[in-house]
């Protein structure tokens, strides 16, 4: 529904990887550090490439939907920790 391109959805992956709140995080200010600059960068394309308005508009979505990406991550960890020792 937000109709970003492959590029915005690429950018956004590291967002994902880099989380601070992750599990065996040995460095969590770099961590934080290496999420915030991949914020940045998803941001900046995005003022490029849809304008400032759009992008600033769709931005704070978008980084929403990391939240129900996770969520749905944590779901499906579950069900497959049942399958696995059930």
């Amino acid at each position: 529904q937000l109709h970003v391109d492959e590029v915005t959805t690429t950018l956004l992956l590291p967002l994902l990887l880099f989380s601070p709140d992750r599990s065996n995080v040995s460095d969590l200010a770099s961590v934080k550090a290496l999420q915030t600059k991949y914020a940045q960068l998803v941001l900046k394309y995005m003022r490029w490439r849809y304008g400032v308005e759009k992008a600033e508009q769709i931005y704070p979505k978008l980084l929403l939907q990391i939240v129900n990406i996770r969520t749905l991550s944590a779901a499906h960890g579950e069900v497959i920790q049942k399958v696995m020792f059930t």
